[in-house]
């Protein structure tokens, strides 16, 4: 990637974010194997419908003390030693969960620590997000780096679904350990960053827009809907997770695609109708999901899906990282993230509560129509106080 997209970052300081894209490429990559298949492998493993949500429920709610957990160490120790532990819990979460075979306080363990890996990730990276883009590049600046992370991503998928179907998904989960423990090494060869004071303190008295939690709670919702419940959707239709994982990596490089497009439009004032035109494009598609029952009808349908649905990634992003700078960096990103879990729990107790009157199947497509209704309120995002 041309290094002149960069040239308003400052020079000095370009070691370390070599070394933190480099590292988040690499994680995407380690992550990407596994987590579409996340919620098959458990039912693969023989248990229920209803348990595995039951999982991703503990696991959320695991998450919610977490968030302030992550940010003491982002205030107190630096970013890459947050990403650090996100790591290493993420590490240990995967080999647990390949070891956990029927046993369910095992699975559970393994669950929580995935929690802990996601709840640290996120919030280094966003901080990191906020200390790294300036104001008036944000979208491309983010969009770059989204692209790294989805062209390593879009290898994920189709390497995690061959391997998952010819040698079981314990295999798939061990190699996504070592490769995000690879993910380690360029965080240690420079120093930490330490958070600048400017964003420390910075307007953090604001009142944050109750709006703003709105749109956390859409994006949320519509994100797990299509990264964990649109897989295996598909996987009680076709059965086959090598169809499930190349569909997904090729559904990805159009992202890729989209995604730059829509970064360099948001800098150019299109922020705004780009979140509502592709949120609102989201929900349509959604909505199509329904008449999927095949799988040459599911690649339609995700393709299609991908396509509106890339065009908020930046803007959405972007906003998030002004957001921050305006009401406070920690007290804004907690708020965010904090709803963001909440709408996973509620997500995961809707489809239980779904599940034990009708088919799995059946509880999946109202899913779909439900994130159909709340995925325009993303827009709220970029809602500002008068």
């Amino acid at each position: 990637m041309h290094i002149a997209h960069f040239d308003h970052l400052h020079r000095p300081q370009w070691t370390e974010r070599r070394e933190l894209f480099t590292s988040l490429s690499v994680q995407a990559l380690g992550i990407g194997i596994v987590q579409i298949f996340l919620p098959i492998y458990v039912l693969l493993l023989g248990y229920s419908f209803t348990v595995m949500c039951g999982l991703f429920v503990f696991q959320n709610i695991v998450r919610i003390p977490l968030h302030h957990l992550s940010m003491e160490v982002l205030r107190f120790i630096g970013i890459k030693h947050c990403l650090i532990i996100g790591y290493l819990a993420t590490i240990v979460g995967f080999s647990v969960i390949s070891f956990a075979q029927a046993n369910i306080a095992i699975l559970a363990l393994g669950f929580s620590l995935l929690a802990a890996g996601d709840s640290f990730y996120w919030s280094g990276r966003e901080v990191m997000s906020v200390q790294l883009f300036s104001k008036s590049n944000t979208g491309k600046s983010i969009g770059l780096v989204m692209i790294v992370v989805y062209l390593s991503a879009t290898l994920g998928p189709l390497i995690g679904g061959m391997l998952g179907e010819r040698y079981g998904i314990n295999v798939t989960l061990l190699l996504a350990a070592m490769i995000t423990l690879a993910a380690c090494a360029p965080l240690l060869a420079t120093k930490d960053m330490k958070i600048l004071n400017k964003h420390k303190k910075r307007s953090s008295s604001k009142q944050i827009p109750q709006l703003h939690y709105v749109a956390s709670l859409s994006h949320n919702f519509e994100v797990k809907t299509a990264s964990l419940l649109w897989p295996t959707f598909i996987y009680l239709i076709v059965g086959n997770l090598a169809s499930v994982g190349i569909l997904f990596a090729t559904s990805l490089m159009l992202t890729v695609y989209i995604t730059r497009k829509a970064s360099v439009l948001n800098d150019r004032g299109y922020q705004r109708p780009l979140i509502a035109f592709s949120s609102l494009g989201s929900s349509v598609m959604h909505v199509a999901k329904i008449f999927v029952i095949s799988l040459s009808g599911a690649y339609v349908a995700t393709l299609a899906y991908n396509a509106a649905a890339s065009f908020k990634n930046a803007p959405y992003a972007s906003s998030l990282i002004k957001n921050a700078s305006v009401y406070g960096v920690y007290r804004y990103i907690y708020n965010m993230q904090l709803f963001g879990t909440i709408a996973n729990i509620v997500l995961w107790l809707t489809l239980i509560m779904l599940a034990l009157i009708m088919s799995p199947s059946a509880a999946l497509i109202v899913m779909f129509l439900l994130a159909a209704l709340i995925s325009p309120f993303q827009s709220l995002i970029t809602y500002k106080m008068k």
